[in-house]
């Protein structure tokens, strides 16, 4: 009878770990479907035609000038 009390706590606590690491294998699966759900949508993206040129509204070289001081010294008279 001693024998059995000393080792009920040992099997409880086999057993309580036994659920948990069932509940990191449903975990990892969960994640894993997710990830395989990203990655599908990821390649049906690329597999889908898109344009190759696109057409701005706006102007995409940079408006703004670029100024060369020292060529502007050389161009103009002392």
């Amino acid at each position: 009878m001693r024998a059995i009390f000393s080792a009920a706590p040992l099997l409880v606590v086999l057993a309580l770990s036994g659920c948990t690491s069932i509940e990191r294998i449903n975990q990892n699966m969960k994640n894993s479907e997710a990830t395989d759900a990203k990655a599908r949508q990821q390649m049906q993206k690329l597999t889908s035609p898109s344009p190759v040129l696109r057409e701005a509204a706006q102007q995409w070289v940079n408006p703004t000038p670029m100024i060369d001081r020292a060529a502007i010294k050389k161009a103009t008279p002392p």
